[in-house]
């Protein structure tokens, strides 16, 4: 596993593109280099423990690696917008989708392979990263954000009700009531605060 220097990455959104979308919290900035890039998409489970290591060693602090990461952090806000309008209840942008099908097109980085599925007996689909250019490591990325985009009930896309924080998920929670990014979080402030003012 990669090492990462900064703060925890957070898995809160119930899939990966909203988690993408969820590494920069109101506290700062998640992916601060390359190596962080490589590192979270290991731990949101879009590529193999080897292939970001692999990514990482390779281009880790590199022009093209810096010019990734660019490219990472505008793909983010790019999908924010996109996000922000369905929850938000707007129309999304021609102009939106016309930028994020263009980042589509560019995606050739990874392609899939199957591997035996111990628990099932089966096979599972795994994404393996070509490796050929730095950009690949965005691949698995918008994948994700496309299949979200194409396959989830979008009216269960939320933002924290707390309006200081930035970060969205996918209710999936029995009754579809989930209010906070987390309880532990923004739950629990909520609640203190209403406690204070009851007082």
């Amino acid at each position: 596993m990669i090492s990462t220097v900064t703060a925890p990455f957070l898995f809160l959104g119930n899939h990966p593109a909203l988690d993408f979308l969820n590494t920069a919290p109101r506290d700062g900035e998640r992916l601060m280099d390359y190596r962080t890039l490589a590192a979270w998409t290991e731990e949101a489970g879009l590529v193999l423990p080897e292939d970001a290591a692999v990514a990482a060693s390779r281009w880790g602090s590199t022009a093209e690696a810096a010019a990734v990461l660019t490219r990472a952090h505008a793909l983010r806000e790019l999908f924010r917008d996109v996000v922000h309008c369905i929850i938000f209840g707007s129309t999304v942008a021609a102009e939106l989708l016309v930028q994020l099908n263009a980042a589509l097109r560019e995606e050739s980085g990874a392609y899939m392979e199957l591997s035996r599925n111990p628990k099932t007996g089966g096979f599972q689909r795994i994404t393996r990263l070509a490796l050929a250019n730095a950009s690949d490591l965005l691949a698995p990325i918008l994948r994700a954000m496309g299949a979200f985009l194409a396959e989830a009930n979008l009216d269960l896309l939320r933002a924290c009700e707390d309006p200081t924080c930035v970060l969205v998920f996918y209710d999936v929670s029995k009754n579809h009531a989930r209010r906070w990014c987390s309880m532990e979080a923004c739950g629990n402030r909520h609640k203190v605060n209403a406690y204070r003012a009851r007082k």
